[in-house]
């Protein structure tokens, strides 16, 4: 990783003369901020180009194509089996989970991690479709 450095309004004058490293630091410093190095300033979301492209779409799909099931980032269908209500985009164990089919039946498998409800509130043996988040 590239290391940030802050530089001086006195290393960029007109009479200040050209070092080194300061030339060190205008080569790497963009590298540094890229990478989200100590110290560098965050990139903005506005900075960032929202088209979405064929390149775009197909990176996010071959890293998608690699998750398995429960991954972070992957979605189940799955029955919520706690007693206490579960609003929509609430988190839940995966304790409180089973897996499940559509019409509720399957309970097939232990679900780890962190779960948001994707749908909207449940009861016990309600379905609904989770986001693994952690």
């Amino acid at each position: 990783m590239a290391t940030y450095r802050t530089i001086a309004a006195s290393e960029v004058d007109a009479d200040s003369p050209v070092t080194a490293t300061l030339m060190e630091a205008l080569a790497e410093n963009p590298t540094a901020i890229a990478e989200g190095a100590s110290g560098a300033p965050p990139i903005e979301d506005a900075a960032l180009d929202t088209t979405a492209t064929t390149a775009g779409e197909t990176w996010v799909q071959e890293r998608t194509a690699l998750s398995s099931q429960g991954d972070v980032g992957t979605y189940a269908l799955a029955k919520y089996t706690n007693a206490a209500t579960l609003l929509a985009g609430a988190t839940t164990s995966g304790s409180n989970l089973e897996y499940s089919n559509v019409s509720g039946t399957g309970g097939v498998g232990v679900i780890s991690g962190t779960w948001r409800n994707m749908g909207g509130p449940l009861v016990q043996n309600d379905v609904s479709l989770f986001l693994r988040i952690s």
